[in-house]
């Protein structure tokens, strides 16, 4: 709490004597060292102050080029002192605490080690902010040298285009009547044909199944693995908001609003948007038909690619934005794109989220509607246009957007739920099916939550919960709960014992954790039992069929000093018959498969072929 305070203080402090220094030198603070040398300083100040006014001091307080300068400006613009006071300490206050906090959950964090590894744990946590800090650096770094370099180049490709006479037409096409000179046109349309360019690659990889659909099964299991019903519902809501039916009425209600305000040309723009995105999602779904990811209890069923609400978003909310950033600051203009990249981004990753599409379905939309939205703007800057006052449009988008939004919301949310919600299929057998290996709805392997064949199911057992864990208590096996808060996690990191090398997170089948883990210390090592619902009944019987995996467990490899839960596979013969003395109390067969009736995803595990069948 007293570092807290003296934090705040500090900033407080520092704040005001920055503020009278200011109030000291007012107009003459130009002539004083070091604004002699560095008078931008100055200016990016007062121009940010201009803007912001008094509310600069809290605004400038998160932002470091701001921070030193504002509260001097503030000074030499003879801002009260009750004034600037009233605006400075909750800001410092707050940055205080914001810059601390990191602080003080890392050391929460180090104490729940033991004292030996406190440090290098520490000492982790900071290299991964650093590595993140550096690549959001390199990126940006990256991002504005690029630009640069495409701008000088585009630049004399202009000046060429337009000295030639076999090649005036093009610039005739783009030309800005704003500024005849302006080449920003000719980057549009290099963006456009990139765009179009990047979307048949990725088209033609989904036709012939090449590389680049490499990840798309990997991020289905990945994200199939991780909803749960608040993500559900959250994301549900965007991918209301994209669908063709919600974007349509949005697209008229626009529509009407440019119509009647008089912004024809605007409106007739709008309407080549509208057409070209929803004519080129028709032609492309016609021609290449991808099927879906499926598994939902009723999805859709039409093509896959490209992904649909991707592309209309994309298209309308991107060009959209254009039409209402033209009249915008540079710093406003930034604020509205990074809100709707943001807005397209939820209701594209809500496709890739609820098993809708594939992550190459997602990308085309993306550099079509990127593509059209270039071609549209090209094309809307080749006359003059109306001014568009920027609020008033914006408010009237906003508008529409959010009563579009409530009212397909309402009237289809519970719909929209059922139809995506995940389907596990459950399938009745007999018990001749099941002895006999008659039937193919029992599952021979688990996947990883990236979809790739991990260990074979060779347990399979019908019978009480209570009664199978009440057997093998009473034989000395002990029942394990994974700890998922933080402080069990951190212990994980820590202990040697071997329990906790088992996965961090528990193993899943069909999205469901395990119902029952249990582990039994043997000279070989340590016996693993893990039981999974199966969807699966059996004909005239009440106990439910589990299935499951039993195998040796070894300790893990360790990074640096802190032992990491790491997955190691059962071992290839003989868990089965380990596992056999323990099941006096119930009725066991034993089949085999060989290894040229396995799955060919399975052979490569080198699994032994033997299932236990247990009741």
């Amino acid at each position: 709490e007293s570092t807290l305070i003296w934090a705040m203080s500090g900033a407080v402090l520092g704040d005001f004597i920055s503020y009278l220094v200011g109030f000291h030198y007012k107009s003459r603070i130009h002539k004083v060292w070091p604004f002699t040398r560095y008078p931008e300083w100055l200016a990016k100040g007062e121009r940010f102050f201009a803007n912001h006014g008094g509310k600069s001091i809290i605004i400038g307080r998160f932002f470091g080029p701001a921070r030193s300068m504002v509260p001097l400006i503030a000074g030499t613009l003879n801002m009260r002192p009750l004034r600037f006071l009233l605006f400075a300490i909750p800001s410092a206050s707050a940055w205080a605490v914001g810059y601390m906090i990191p602080g003080i959950i890392l050391g929460a964090l180090s104490l729940e080690l033991p004292p030996g590894l406190a440090i290098e744990f520490i000492v982790l946590a900071l290299i991964v902010i650093a590595a993140f800090v550096l690549l959001t650096w390199l990126i940006r770094l990256g991002s504005k040298y690029f630009a640069k370099k495409i701008d000088k180049k585009t630049r004399v490709i202009w000046r060429f285009l337009q000295l030639k006479r076999k090649t005036h037409w093009i610039t005739a096409i783009l030309t800005d009547p704003y500024n005849p000179e302006n080449h920003h046109q000719l980057i549009l349309a290099v963006y456009a044909i990139i765009c179009a360019i990047l979307f048949v690659i990725i088209m033609v990889n989904v036709f012939t199944h090449g590389p680049l659909t490499i990840f798309n099964h990997s991020i289905y299991h990945l994200l199939r693995s991780l909803r749960s019903s608040i993500c559900d519902n959250f994301f549900l809501a965007f991918t209301i908001l994209g669908s063709k039916y919600s974007m349509l009425c949005f697209a008229l209600l626009v529509t009407l609003w440019l119509v009647i305000r008089r912004y024809f040309r605007a409106a007739m723009h709008w309407l080549m948007v509208v057409s070209l995105s929803g004519g080129a999602l028709v032609f492309f779904k016609e021609l290449v038909f991808n099927a879906r990811p499926g598994h939902l209890l009723n999805g859709p069923l039409n093509s896959s690619f490209p992904s649909g609400h991707t592309c209309l978003s994309m298209s309308l909310f991107g060009f959209l934005a254009i039409l209402i950033a033209e009249e915008l600051k540079p710093g406003k203009r930034r604020a509205l794109y990074i809100v709707t990249a943001c807005l397209i981004g939820l209701i594209s990753f809500s496709r890739l989220y609820l098993g809708a599409h594939w992550l190459t379905d997602v990308a085309a939309g993306i550099f079509l509607g990127l593509a059209i939205v270039l071609v549209t703007t090209i094309s809307y800057h080749r006359k003059r246009i109306a001014y568009i006052p920027p609020r008033k449009f914006l408010f009237a988008v906003c508008s529409i957007l959010v009563l579009v939004w409530l009212l397909f919301g309402f009237y289809n949310f519970s719909s929209y739920r059922h139809n995506y919600t995940i389907d596990w299929p459950t399938h009745t057998i007999s018990t001749q099916n099941w002895q006999q290996r008659t039937t193919d709805y029992i599952p021979l392997y688990r996947i990883t939550r990236l979809g790739h064949t991990i260990e074979a199911f060779n347990v399979e057992w019908l019978g009480n919960l209570a009664e199978i864990k009440g057997s093998l208590k009473q034989q000395g096996w002990q029942d394990y709960e994974p700890d998922l808060t933080l402080k069990g996690i951190l212990h994980r990191l820590a202990s040697n014992a071997d329990v906790y090398h088992l996965p961090l997170l528990p193993q899943i089948y069909q999205n469901q954790y395990p119902v029952l883990i249990m582990s039994k210390s043997e000279q070989q090592g340590m016996l693993i039992l893990r039981l999974w619902h199966s969807n699966i009944k059996i004909k005239n019987s009440k106990q439910p069929f589990w299935i499951g995996i039993i195998g040796y467990w070894h300790p893990s490899h360790k990074l640096l000093l802190i032992t990491l839960p790491h997955l190691v596979r059962a071992l290839p013969g003989g868990t089965t018959e380990a596992f056999r003395p323990f099941l006096k109390d119930y009725n066991v067969k034993s089949v085999s498969y060989a290894t040229d009736q396995q799955p060919a995803t399975l052979q490569r595990l080198h699994w032994d072929g033997k299932i236990l069948l247990i009741r």
